[in-house]
């Protein structure tokens, strides 16, 4: 199976993400230095969690009025109010102009569009997508964001500091042009059940969003596997927060000679930019390639020993860069983590598309989007934690946490195998 063989709408959203990343690149990986210079470091801080927060309450907003109303609905809207605040952005940052808080304040307004669009983007690639396609549209996907962060994060580090106004002017036109694909190009994927009765319409809605998302919190399988999902992701996110930190505080700086190149000196921010940067090429480079070897061993068992096989890799891999500061070592085993990450990341993600309702589909998808948020969390205590334990302690608490959600994904995939396997314990059991 190829691209072209995926449904037109899933192509159309794997190009608007791509494009999407590609100028949020750009852009948003460079504001919290812009705040911190105009703002003071401890205002850009509180402002940078507000954000989080915002955007976190948004999705859930979000999720319900997908699954209310419709997908392309919601994504119209969102993307109407992302075209509006990139056009306001760029004019609080046009030549002679430069209005912090009115920037500020279209950040946020931004980041609650995409927290309200992102659960209904998540679910239209659910409703048109197969078992049998859901693994080629993640992989596909997922190289697609790796080269678009690639791309953008290499251009504005060298254009966001003095062509900030151009980069927000560059973020409208895309706005737009994502706007008119979605609007024009994009077909409704899902037809809601109609409400009944108009009459009190504004708080029935509130009670039925709270009654949607208490039922997704109910579903304890989707709950369990959404914890797993938090523990294991927790490990990569270690890598921006507490290994960063690390590196440039233990790493012993070393002179590298290169043919041609004078001598250079390479200290712990070095290192740790160039795993970063090997692990976002290996991405680019591989995801294809084990995309095709997972197509091999497409049945239920053979997919739940791929998905340990990888979550391991992976979280061993983070775990002795967190302890090691051998440059060969470390290019190793982010080597090992990546390919880990390849593994384990598109068969996840399937596993989580087919256990979600049809009904609510873009809530659960608001509610994974929330324990995304909370893996950060843990990352970022990681530093603190980090303060009190050497490393070698921290690479364990790191292995312990993610072998944790690995085991606890692994049960939540193969238990509905093992019953499927003994059809007559499981008859006993439901009474059949």
């Amino acid at each position: 199976m190829s691209l072209k063989q995926l449904h037109p709408t899933i192509r159309i959203r794997i190009l608007t993400v791509f494009m999407t990343r590609t100028i949020e690149a750009m852009i948003f990986p460079f504001m919290a230095i812009y705040f911190s210079e105009k703002l003071g470091e401890k205002t850009a801080g509180l402002l940078m969690v507000l954000l989080i927060v915002l955007r976190i309450a948004a999705s859930f907003w979000g999720g319900y009025l997908a699954d209310r109303y419709g997908r392309k609905k919601v994504l119209i809207y969102a993307e109407g109010v992302l075209f509006a605040a990139a056009v306001l952005m760029a004019a609080a940052n046009a030549p002679g102009i430069d209005s912090v808080w009115l920037t500020f304040a279209m950040v946020m307004l931004h980041g609650a569009a995409n927290g309200i669009g992102a659960p209904a983007a998540d679910a239209m690639l659910i409703d048109v997508s197969t078992p049998e396609t859901r693994t080629l549209m993640y992989s596909i996907n997922y190289w697609a964001i790796n080269l678009s962060i690639t791309l953008g994060t290499a251009i504005g580090g060298w254009m966001f500091k003095d062509y900030r106004f151009e980069l927000f002017m560059a973020m409208a036109l895309v706005s737009l042009c994502i706007l008119l694909l979605t609007a024009f190009r994009v077909k409704e994927t899902y037809q809601p059940r109609p409400m009944q009765g108009k009459r009190g319409m504004r708080f029935r809605g509130a009670a039925m969003m709270l009654q949607t998302y208490q039922s997704v919190y109910k579903d304890k399988r989707f709950m369990a596997y959404s914890l797993g999902m938090l523990l294991l992701l927790s490990t990569e996110f270690h890598l921006t927060q507490y290994i960063g930190v690390r590196l440039e505080r233990e790493f012993v700086p070393l002179t590298v000679d290169l043919p041609f190149l004078p001598a250079m000196e390479l200290h712990g921010i070095h290192m740790f930019g160039l795993i970063q940067m090997e692990n976002t090429i290996l991405i680019v480079v591989m995801a294809l390639g084990i995309n095709a070897l997972l197509k091999r061993y497409d049945r239920p068992w053979q997919r739940v020993k791929w998905l340990t096989l990888g979550s391991v890799a992976y979280v061993a891999g983070f775990a002795v860069i967190a302890y090691t500061n051998e440059p060969l070592l470390l290019a190793l085993f982010m080597l090992v983590a990546t390919v880990g990450e390849l593994i384990h990341t598109p068969l996840r993600q399937r596993e989580l598309a087919e256990m979600v309702s049809v009904e609510a589909r873009s809530s659960y998808m608001a509610v994974n989007g929330m324990m995304m948020q909370g893996a950060r969390m843990i990352a970022a205590m990681g530093i603190t934690v980090g303060a009190f334990l050497p490393s070698a302690g921290m690479a364990g608490l790191i292995f312990a946490i993610g072998m944790t959600g690995t085991l606890l994904i692994r049960r939540v995939v193969a238990k509905p195998l093992r019953e499927f396997s003994q059809p007559e314990k499981t008859m006993r059991k439901y009474g059949t």
